[in-house]
């Protein structure tokens, strides 16, 4: 009767699924306690209020800064979602470099990469983002002002032929595709 009780046990136990592994244990976690942070709140389609957290997380010496995206699972407990490399220090806090907008993240990283983070808490998605303008692919170095109305504004670099053209664009969210709002 025992080795019955014992037997039920057991496969109840690997029926139920229970296992203690978390749902955050294949992220790395951080406590960012005493950390300066740049801190993102956005309520989600169910209403929940979410916090995401762009921080230094530069291991010195280094050439360039990292910076960490983190989505808060608990207090105190941040698991970081990806990190972005980029030249200069405070660069987290760099409104030219990185903003959130609406349940997104866009950024301008090193060697002109761009990239939007569509925030979903442990599920959030990084895309590589290549704006143009006429079948020209534009290379930003800055997010030149507030993005609003589903456009970013970048300042950056266009190739045209053999001459590169160094201006500001006006680019759409939607189909990332850009026009020329002003010449510098």
């Amino acid at each position: 009767m025992k080795k019955i009780l014992l037997l039920l046990i057991c496969v109840s136990i690997l029926l139920c699924g229970c296992n203690s592994k978390k749902e955050t244990d294949d992220f790395e976690h951080y406590d960012l306690v005493g950390k300066d942070l740049n801190q993102y709140f956005y309520t989600d389609s169910n209403g929940k209020k979410e916090e995401y957290v762009l921080a230094d997380v530069t291991k010195y010496p280094s050439e360039s800064a990292i910076t960490g995206l983190f989505y808060k699972v608990g207090p105190d407990d941040y698991i970081l979602l990806n990190t972005f490399e980029s030249a200069g220090t405070f660069v987290y806090k760099s409104t030219a470099k990185y903003q959130f907008y609406k349940n997104k993240l866009y950024g301008v990283g090193k060697g002109h990469g761009s990239f939007e983070v569509e925030l979903n808490g442990r599920d959030s998605k990084f895309k590589e983002i290549t704006y143009t303008l006429d079948n020209h692919s534009i290379f930003p170095e800055s997010i030149s002002s507030k993005i609003d109305d589903d456009f970013i504004y970048l300042s950056g670099l266009m190739f045209d032929g053999e001459h590169d053209i160094r201006t500001s664009f006006k680019c759409s969210l939607i189909n990332y595709q850009c026009q020329i709002v002003q010449s510098q």
